[in-house]
C-alpha cells in the first residue's frame, strides 16, 4: 500500500572526515570525495540498513526504519514510500524482462520476505521465510530464483518466477514456493550470494564460507577465513569472492584455486568489523563498509588502496555501485545515505 510520509532531508554535507590514524600505504584521499547528489538525511532513528538500485539504474530503493522510499535517480525524486512495518536487513530488484513489472525483495528482521511492486507501490505478498530474523537474500541472475538466509542457520531457495509476470499474483496468494532448504551454518547465516553464472550459491558460516551446488543442494567447497565474516561478494565475471570479516580484514579468494589471493586490512584498524562489501560493475574495484564509518577502496587484483574516508558517523550498514558504475551509494547507522563519485575516488 502507499502511505504518505514527510521526505527525508538532503543533508549539506557527508559525515566530517576523520584524518587516518596511521600513514596510508599508498596515496589515498582522506577526505570525502566529490558528489554530484546531495546525501539523503533521515529521522536519528530510522537507521539505514539497506539499499539498493534497480537493474537498469532508473530507481534506487532505501530502507529506512519501518519504511522502503523509492527515489527516481534522474533528480533523486521520491517516487514512493513504502510500509514495511519492520525493520530490514537486505533489499534486492529482481532481475526482469522487458515484459516484467518491477519487483523489490525485502528482507526483514522479523524473519518475513516482502515482495513490492514498485510501479503501484502496492505488497504484492509475503510469507515468513527464516525464525528468528531474516539476515540476506540474493536472486539468481536470471531473477527466477531467490537465495535467502536467517538467524535460523538456514539456507533457502525460493522459486521467485511468477513475481514478475504481466498481471502479477491473484489477490490473496503468494506465488512464491520454497525449492530447496539447507543447514547454512551452525548459528545464523549473515550473508548469501549466488555467483554471476548461477552454478554456486555462497553462505557466510563463521569463519568459513559453504559453497553449494543449488540445482542438488550439494556441499561443493569449502573456503577458510580468519574470523567471522558478515558480507559477501562476487566479482562480476565470478573469478572472485570477497568476504568481510569482523577482524579488520577483507578476504579475497580465487574461485577456481580456491586460494587466498589478498588479505586487506585498513591501517591501525584494531577491531572493526566489515559489515558491507561491493564490486564495481566492471570489476576493477571492491568498496568496503566498516562499523567505523569509513569507506575504502581497493584496486582488484593488485589489492591497492585507492580510497579511504570517514563517511558515515556510524557504521556503514551497505554499500552499493550504480548499474553504470558512476556513484557509489553509500547508506549508515547515522540515518545517512552518501553518493560518491567514482572518478574522484579512483584518481
Amino acid at each position: 500500500r502507499r502511505a504518505s510520509s514527510t521526505p527525508p532531508t538532503q543533508a549539506a554535507q557527508p559525515a566530517e572526515s576523520v584524518p587516518s590514524p596511521t600513514p596510508q600505504p599508498t596515496v589515498v584521499s582522506s577526505e570525502p570525495a566529490a558528489a554530484e547528489r546531495a546525501p539523503l538525511q533521515y529521522p536519528a532513528w530510522y537507521l539505514v540498513q539497506a539499499l539498493a538500485w534497480s537493474p537498469d539504474g532508473s530507481l534506487l530503493a532505501v530502507s529506512a526504519g519501518e519504511k522502503i522510499y523509492i527515489y527516481a535517480t534522474a533528480d533523486m525524486a521520491q517516487r514512493q514510500v513504502l510500509e514495511t512495518g519492520v525493520w530490514a536487513s537486505r533489499l534486492a530488484f529482481q532481475p526482469q524482462g522487458p515484459d516484467g513489472r518491477g519487483v523489490l525483495a525485502f528482507g526483514g528482521t522479523d524473519g518475513s520476505l516482502q515482495f513490492w511492486d514498485v510501479s503501484s507501490g502496492e505488497r504484492i505478498c509475503a510469507l515468513q521465510a527464516h525464525r528468528h530474523g531474516t539476515n540476506s537474500l540474493d536472486f539468481r541472475p536470471d531473477g527466477q530464483v531467490l537465495a535467502s538466509s536467517g538467524n535460523d542457520a538456514m539456507l533457502r531457495l525460493w522459486d521467485v518466477s511468477a513475481l514478475a509476470a504481466p498481471g502479477g499474483a491473484e489477490p490473496g496468494t503468494c506465488p512464491v514456493t520454497e525449492l530447496a532448504e539447507m543447514i547454512g551454518g551452525a548459528y545464523g547465516v549473515p550473508a548469501v550470494a549466488f555467483s554471476p553464472d548461477a552454478a554456486l550459491v555462497a553462505a557466510a558460516d563463521g569463519q568459513d564460507i559453504r559453497l553449494r551446488d543449488p540445482a542438488t543442494q550439494r556441499l561443493d567447497r569449502t573456503l577458510r577465513g580468519e574470523s567471522s565474516m558478515f558480507a559477501l561478494a562476487f566479482s562480476p565475471n565470478g573469478s572472485l569472492l570477497a568476504a568481510g570479516e569482523m577482524r579488520s580484514t577483507v578476504r579475497v579468494w580465487d574461485v577456481q584455486t580456491n586460494e587466498t589471493l589478498l588479505a586487506l586490512s585498513p591501517p591501525a584498524a584494531a577491531r572493526v568489523f566489515i559489515w558491507s562489501l561491493a564490486f564495481s560493475p566492471d570489476g576493477s574495484w571492491l568498496a568496503a563498509g566498516g562499523s567505523d564509518g569509513w569507506v575504502r577502496l581497493w584496486e582488484m587484483p593488485s589489492g591497492r588502496l585507492a580510497y579511504a574516508a570517514r563517511l558515515h558517523a556510524g557504521g556503514v550498514s551497505t554499500l552499493a555501485f550504480s548499474p553504470d558504475g558512476r556513484l557509489l551509494a553509500s547508506g549508515g547507522l547515522d540515518a545517512v545515505v552518501n553518493f560518491t563519485l567514482t572518478d574522484t575516488m579512483t584518481k
